[in-house]
């Protein structure tokens, strides 16, 4: 299991972003959170797995009709400041790990300064919806990941 690791500040500059712009902003619902206003751990989870498609979408994945599916096996959480009620979210994928049978996303939820308030790493495996089974990355998803990370890296030194 990888360990995330984290400084206090992180800032995203190294996160991908679409077109300059975090790829998930979102407010807190009051039913996502204690009765003291914090976001409740579980919903981190959803957030990000919410912000994940949804930035995917926007740089032209789609998982539908590819012959498999997704399965997230692990994640993780690393809180660094509490999130609470009508606090707006700018959700960034701030790394994605491209590994044999594995896609791991690290996404940064950083608030309207910029201040990195938690860290979640969403790991998926891909299934093969006849056998059930988990199956290598596709190397044309591999290459379009890369292409897109690429791509992001180019414009930054650009």
């Amino acid at each position: 299991m990888e360990k995330i690791e984290v400084s206090k500040y992180d800032p995203p500059s190294n996160s991908l972003y679409l077109n300059g712009l975090p790829i998930y902003n979102r407010t807190i619902h009051v039913y996502e959170t204690d009765k003291d206003g914090v976001v409740h751990f579980s919903n981190y989870f959803k957030i990000a797995e919410e912000a994940l498609y949804s930035g995917l979408k926007h740089f032209g994945f789609s998982f539908e009709n590819n012959g498999y599916s997704m399965a997230m096996i692990n994640a993780q959480a690393h809180y660094i400041h509490p999130i609470k009620f009508a606090e707006q979210l700018n959700v960034v994928i701030a790394e994605i790990k491209l590994k044999r049978s594995k896609l791991l996303f690290t996404l940064d939820f950083n608030n309207n300064h910029l201040v990195n308030l938690a860290k979640i790493q969403l790991t998926f495996v891909l299934i093969d919806p006849q056998k059930r089974k988990a199956i290598p990355v596709p190397e044309q998803l591999k290459y379009n990941l890369s292409q897109t990370i690429i791509d992001h890296d180019k414009n930054l030194t650009d």
